[in-house]
């Protein structure tokens, strides 16, 4: 991660004192009283003073000479530096502190949503999840395999028949990005029967974080290719990126990370 770190130096007119006779050139002449500080900054957001310095400046020569901080407590004079000098970090920790609850809450409700959908699965439900931790899937365990199950109709009782992605990513990101081009195959399990998963079983996955993200379409539909009967198992569907790996057919002899 790039880190930008910098430092530089500020001053601020405090304010006016009463005249007296100036060292440098020995006329009666009102002083200003200056606070001069060093900083230091990342990212030029998180600001910290390190050191503050206090001088006075004749108003008739303009010679500076140094000043007590005690005695500009005393004439009732503030630093008056800058909010984003002097208190600039605080900004920062607290931009980071709402990005952070923001980030757990999407993931308490996209949590929330998964666990809703997997204790009523229907029919086209899409689920993203990591298919080399999904027996019968089709990739090999391993490596992550980043691609899609779909839900069909119900393989009899509390299971669904499953569908996978024919296309695969080791990152989520290339999901991600090609979601509208999947196609897909019924899975089946090393005996040759079709994958079936239940609520239990989803749920399980949710839990584990094997399923991290789901789509269910309001009007029943499901996005991408739905698996026709007469495709044979494997075929291999739209290539997303470099990254993809096309489903095999267990006992098919290739692996799934080419």
């Amino acid at each position: 991660m790039l880190l930008f770190y910098g430092s530089g130096e500020g001053k601020s007119v405090m304010g006016d004192l009463p005249e007296q006779i100036c060292p440098s050139c020995g006329n009666r002449a009102a002083r200003t009283a200056v606070c001069v500080w060093d900083y230091v900054h990342l990212w030029y957001l998180f600001n910290f003073i390190t050191k503050r310095r206090y001088r006075t400046v004749c108003k008739g020569c303009g010679a500076v000479a140094e000043y007590d901080r005690a005695d500009a407590r005393a004439a009732g004079l503030s630093d008056r530096i800058p909010f984003m000098k002097r208190k600039g970090w605080m900004v920062g920790v607290g931009l980071i502190a709402l990005i952070a609850f923001i980030s757990v809450r999407v993931d308490a409700e996209n949590r929330q949503r998964l666990q809703d959908m997997v204790s009523a699965p229907a029919t086209g439900d899409i689920y993203k999840a990591n298919l080399a931790k999904i027996p019968g899937s089709g990739y090999k365990p391993g490596k992550d395999m980043f691609g899609t199950l779909m839900l069909l109709e119900s393989g009899g009782g509390d299971r669904f028949l499953v569908a996978t992605s024919n296309t695969a990513w080791d990152k989520k990101k290339g999901l991600t990005r090609n979601m509208d081009d999947l196609e897909y195959s019924v899975s089946r399990l090393d005996n040759g029967e079709p994958l079936t998963l239940s609520r239990e079983e989803l749920a399980a996955y949710v839990e584990s974080d094997v399923i991290y993200d789901g789509e269910r379409d309001a009007e029943g539909g499901a996005r991408g290719e739905a698996p026709a009967s007469d495709r044979e198992p494997g075929e291999k569907g739209e290539m997303g990126d470099a990254e993809s790996v096309t489903w095999l057919p267990p006992g098919s002899g290739e692996g799934s990370d080419a």
